[in-house]
């Protein structure tokens, strides 16, 4: 699978997908989709790939995302059964998302290159690996019998450059083409510049901030509530992330427009006069202290700073 403009999973190497009478989900791989090195992919390559993740010997970290799976049926070379121990609604997102490690490997490749394999990986993708230098570079060559036709550029090479101010340095120089991130404070100055072409786009990143209630002061709901609402989170968006984000209601961010339900909500909206009223009705009075912990030295520890202020 993989996720659409609006964050829905719809079929990917798969070319249709669908819940049988007895809660199995089916799906039908697309036929002529080749692996790197030649292979054919079919459905012993999907079973392999998912009793892998659930292999206890293997210790997957990604275990969990298709530990709801009972049995993966193979009827046909082109044909998958997933048949769960119960109802699993974040499968096919699970079975979207490559960072859980779900992406469908072959088992002829996985078994002649062994503890090699990720060093040496092949999949089914535009791009495969011509050349990796660990720490410093990655080439990748586009693959002619991608089936989702050839990509139009032959060679892509990645210097690993760990500073993203490194980064803007070099493609403001022409050593690269593209950079994938840059500092939030540069924004402003190249969008000025008609060299760059900037493009950017909500992302799925949700920062916030935890609180712990089984600790005095946070046990109290209505503390909790005046700590909520006497955060200006427009501050933290403008002094963090130079106006490049927006406050949020809640965790899920306006990527996933199916559950987004809108920016503002009454409890996450600076108002003073109420957080003054929430603590009022505390059992804590003015003068608590609390303590704020936050990661490392960067922004993690300015997000810190702001919300403590």
């Amino acid at each position: 699978m993989k996720f659409d403009a609006k964050m829905n999973p719809v079929p990917d190497l798969a070319e249709s997908v669908k819940a049988s009478d007895d809660g199995a989900l089916e799906f039908r791989l697309r036929q002529g989709v080749q692996f790197h090195d030649g292979g054919d992919l079919t459905s012993d390559d999907v079973k392999f790939t998912i009793e892998r993740l659930l292999d206890e010997n293997f210790d997957s970290p990604h275990k969990s995302k298709v530990s709801a799976v009972d049995r993966i049926e193979t009827p046909d070379p082109l044909t998958v059964r997933l048949v769960t121990k119960q109802p699993f609604a974040p499968l096919l997102t699970f079975l979207a998302n490559a960072g859980t490690g779900t992406q469908i490997l072959s088992r002829k490749s996985v078994a002649a290159a062994g503890d090699d394999f990720g060093k040496k990986p092949v999949g089914t993708g535009a791009y495969m690996l011509k050349d990796w230098q660990p720490g410093e570079r990655v080439t990748v060559a586009a693959f002619e019998n991608y089936f989702g036709g050839k990509p139009q550029i032959s060679t892509i090479d990645m210097p690993l450059i760990a500073e993203e101010s490194s980064g803007v340095t070099a493609l403001l120089a022409g050593q690269i083409d593209l950079t994938s991130t840059a500092p939030l404070a540069d924004i402003p100055k190249l969008q000025q510049n008609p060299s760059i072409a900037l493009l950017k786009q909500p992302g799925m990143n949700c920062r916030f901030i935890s609180l712990n209630h089984r600790r005095p002061p946070f046990d109290d709901p209505s503390f909790r509530r005046a700590c909520s609402l006497a955060f200006d989170r427009n501050a933290m968006v403008s002094a963090i992330l130079f106006g490049e984000g927006m406050p949020s209601a809640g965790l899920i961010p306006p990527s996933l427009e199916y559950a987004y339900r809108g920016a503002t909500h009454p409890l996450t909206t600076y108002n003073a006069e109420r957080a003054r009223a929430e603590l009022a009705k505390s059992k804590y009075k003015p003068g608590q202290e609390g303590v704020v912990l936050s990661l490392g030295q960067t922004w993690w520890k300015r997000i810190a700073e702001v919300f403590v202020a």
